[in-house]
């Protein structure tokens, strides 16, 4: 089975990195989305100037809890 990366081209965690959408982040974080795919979901969330989507990407890829609201 392909991945979604190998499908689509990105995952939804990299899109919704692209978009800064942090709400849609923290959930797919919360659902064990990977954060170890090529392009880096945080590196996209800071080349877009999305900082707090970047900083909750940087916090979970850590092991630091979030809380999804």
């Amino acid at each position: 089975m392909k991945s979604a990366t190998q499908r689509k081209g990105l995952t939804p965690l990299q899109m919704a990195a692209t978009l800064g959408h942090t709400p849609l982040v923290k959930w797919l974080l919360l659902k064990k989305a990977s954060t170890g795919v090529k392009p880096d979901p945080y590196l996209i969330a800071c080349s877009q100037g999305h900082q707090d989507t970047a900083n909750v990407i940087w916090k979970m890829s850590k092991g630091f809890a979030i809380e999804y609201k």
